[in-house]
This record gives C-alpha cells, sequence and structure tokens, in this order.
C-alpha cells in the first residue's frame, strides 16, 4: 500500500515514454499490474457483506484500480510525448498516494487528518499540469480529442468517488462527531472535483 504511487507511476511514465518499442511497452504496463490491483488482496473481509452490497462495492474498486492501466493503452493516450507522460504519472502518483496517507495513519505513523490541505494543494497542481501538458501536446483541442485521455482519470477519480460516497450511504452518513465520520475523506470529494474542474479551464477557456 505504502509503495502504490512509486510503482503505478512509473510503470505509466516508461510505458508511454518507449517511442515505437512496442514489446517493452507491454511490459512495463504489466509491471503496474501486481501493484494496480493490490497483488489479488482484497482491501477487507468481503465474506462479512450482503451479496448485493458486495457486488456494488467491487464494482466501484475495481473501476478505480482500473484507471491507471487503461491511462497505460495507447488509445488513452498522447503517444510520444514525454511532458504528458510525466503529467500523467504525477496524476495517478498523486491519487494513489492516499493509500500511503490511510497505510500510515493505520500504522500510527502519523495522522491523515493533518495532511488534508497539502493534499489538496498536491491535487490542484498535478491536474493543473496534466491539463496544460494535454493542451501542450494536443495538435488541435476538440471533445474528441480530449476525451479518450479523460477515459483513465475518470475511472480513477469516479470509481474512488462512488466507492467512498457508497461506504458513507451504507453508514448511515456520518456527521462530525461520529466515530465513522473521516472529514479527509468526506472534504477531498469536492476537493479533487474542483482541482479538476480547475485544470479543465486551462484548456478550454482562453486567458
Amino acid at each position: 500500500m505504502v509503495s502504490h504511487p512509486d510503482a503505478d507511476a512509473s510503470s505509466y511514465r516508461w510505458r508511454n515514454r518507449l517511442h515505437g518499442q512496442h514489446y517493452r511497452k507491454r511490459v512495463w504496463g504489466l509491471l503496474g499490474l501486481p501493484f494496480i490491483f493490490n497483488f489479488g488482496a482484497e482491501p477487507m473481509d468481503f465474506t462479512k457483506l450482503p451479496p448485493r452490497v458486495l457486488l456494488i462495492f467491487q464494482l466501484f474498486a475495481y473501476v478505480h484500480h482500473a484507471g491507471p492501466l487503461l491511462a497505460c493503452l495507447s488509445c488513452f493516450s498522447i503517444q510520444n510525448n514525454s511532458q504528458f507522460a510525466l503529467a500523467n504519472s504525477l496524476l495517478y502518483a498523486h491519487a494513489w498516494s492516499l493509500h500511503t496517507l490511510g497505510a500510515l495513519d493505520y500504522m500510527k505513523v502519523l495522522r491523515k487528518q493533518k495532511f488534508f490541505w497539502i493534499y489538496m494543494v498536491q491535487a490542484l497542481f498535478s491536474t493543473a499540469f496534466w491539463w496544460s501538458s494535454l493542451r501542450k501536446g494536443l495538435e488541435e483541442v476538440t471533445l474528441s480529442a480530449v476525451f479518450p485521455l479523460l477515459v483513465g482519470p475518470i475511472f480513477q477519480y469516479g470509481g474512488r468517488w462512488g466507492l467512498y460516497e457508497y461506504i458513507r450511504y451504507c453508514r448511515g452518513y456520518p456527521v462530525a462527531g461520529d466515530d465513522k465520520y473521516d472529514a479527509f475523506e468526506t472534504r477531498k470529494q469536492m476537493g479533487e472535483l474542483t482541482a479538476f474542474a480547475l485544470g479543465a479551464l486551462l484548456v478550454f477557456v482562453e486567458f
């Protein structure tokens, strides 16, 4: 869990920087698979969940984990563009650093709640750099050109947001003061969405 950001980001960046070396690209993409899917280990004991809850939980969980894998595919990236490869690797490294924070918080090494604003500032800069690199890497900025590049992030963030909202629903939407309330995760939802929307202005709005 602690090494998730490094493994996912490295896999993506090298996968897209190998100009024309299709065999090596496939190898680098595959190297990230064990980390992306937690070496086949589930994040919790699913045997205690009712079937309907289990199905929805796994749907959101695996959609979220498929995001980095989809971003490695040629049809969902800007090929042979080192800046966009770097921007994409930083975006996923930041997103998956949440696992690092959560693991270190669980081990009592740090308190995740104290890192909320640091995490959100990183989110703003990483998404802004991602959108800026996307704009520079495309010959023409159109919806048809931009949408394929959004497939990975849509799976990554959409799955994660949906997963946490479903967890909140299962917990009865806890509020501040409840033992099950997680201020970091709850506030992060809107913060990440806002950061991504602000970054999109770099592409669709001329300053």
